[in-house]
């Protein structure tokens, strides 16, 4: 009997561990689960896309620079006679423009505007600043005319011979110690001279004036020659 018992726990034993050998061989097989952390952590990052390094790099334009491009051009008209102009025909509005202005042989420019203001004409130059709208500059000129004075070489008339109709006219007029004027004629007209200047306005044609003198000091010789002393 004795024999027998111990047989059996021999059995039992053997068994047991042949049941715990066959734990460990099911337990040794692959791990097919993807809730664990490493797994989770795979997927994860498989997922990721990877940064397009062919794609351009965004560049930002400055608010000034789409400002500026976007600023409106206008145009320049010019309109006047006898004239020859020199300048651009369009311009952005804040641009600052520049018109050289000559006026033809016997003319004169007698002023200008810029869409119907005043401007002025500096050097034969007008400058401006150009207006949020198209510029029409309008030149004014006037005919020429010659002042032409008829006088002995005693006397020395100094001022500006030409001038435009209705123009004021300052001539400064010398005349030799030994002489004195004794009339002067505007167009026929009798006129004067006030602390030596004669003044005249111009007329729509030339002018004529004509000075007398005679020597100062002198008597009647023989025979009624006039001479000096």
């Amino acid at each position: 009997m004795k024999g027998k018992k111990i047989k059996g726990v021999l059995v039992l034993g053997l068994l047991a561990l042949l049941a715990s050998c066959g734990e460990v061989t099911e337990s040794s097989g692959p791990v097919t689960s993807t809730g664990g952390s490493e797994g989770t952590s795979e997927v994860a990052s498989s997922e990721i896309p990877a940064p397009d390094s062919s794609s351009e790099p965004v560049v930002s334009t400055p608010d000034s620079e789409i400002a500026s491009s976007t600023v409106a051009t206008y145009a320049i008209a010019i309109e006047g006679e006898h004239i020859t102009t020199t300048g651009p025909a369009e311009a952005k509005a804040g641009d600052e423009v520049t018109i050289e202005v000559t006026a033809e042989a016997d003319y004169r420019i007698t002023g200008a505007t810029l869409n119907g203001e005043a401007v002025e004409i500096v050097d034969g130059k007008i400058t401006f600043t150009m207006p949020d709208v198209n510029a029409t500059i309008v030149i004014a000129t006037a005919e020429l005319h010659d002042i032409i004075v008829t006088a002995p070489d005693v006397v020395t008339v100094d001022g500006n011979l030409t001038g435009v109709a209705g123009e004021v006219i300052e001539l400064t007029v010398e005349v030799d110690e030994e002489y004195r004027i004794i009339e002067i004629t505007v167009d026929g007209e009798e006129a004067s001279l006030a602390d030596g200047v004669l003044t005249v306005t111009m007329g729509e044609a030339d002018m004529t004036i004509d000075i007398k003198v005679e020597p100062i000091n002198v008597v009647t010789g023989e025979g009624g020659i006039v001479e000096e002393w």
